[in-house]
């Protein structure tokens, strides 16, 4: 028998919840691109940074709750950049999206990813988009699988010194 999980935006009680599944998520990116990431000497998220990012008109941080917080996504709005060519509109961007690895494949992810998407649309944002690492296939075939596709590339090129 599945529990029952309800989506719901974050509260500053969370916090020791989050920064478990944030570290799942660091941890990923750090092994996926160590030549950017690291382990901090400080924490990334203190307390402080989830009341500001709680407080945000701009921003939203969803948790999916099963008693205990097994899932977190935060939303960011951002605005076209103020260059004559582009239009003037919002878009929203999710910067981070993960399931605890024992709550996978239930559904979790999608329903979170359907929050944002719904917060956005609250907020009359003209699209959706996210960033994501090009060793991440997980992430790459799941944001697909939601009507994802892509727009542009970053591309580098690592340079001897």
């Amino acid at each position: 028998m599945d529990i029952a999980t309800s989506i719901r935006g974050a509260r500053v009680a969370d916090h020791a919840q989050l920064q478990t599944l944030f570290e799942e998520l660091d941890r990923l990116h750090r092994e996926g691109a160590p030549w950017l990431l690291q382990r901090p000497d400080r924490d990334p998220r203190p307390l402080e940074w989830l009341k500001t990012l709680l407080a945000s008109h701009n921003a939203a941080l969803f948790v999916a709750d099963v008693g205990v917080c097994v899932g977190l996504a935060t939303v960011h709005l951002r605005d076209a950049p103020s260059f004559e060519m582009f239009i003037r509109q919002q878009h929203a961007v999710i910067d981070d999206l993960v399931v605890h690895p024992d709550w996978r494949r239930r559904g979790i992810a999608r329903r979170l990813y359907e929050a944002c998407e719904e917060w956005a649309l609250e907020r009359n944002a003209s699209w959706v988009e996210v960033t994501l690492y090009e060793f991440n296939a997980e992430a790459n075939d799941f944001y697909a699988s939601v009507g994802f596709g892509t727009t542009m590339r970053k591309m580098r090129k690592p340079l001897a010194g």
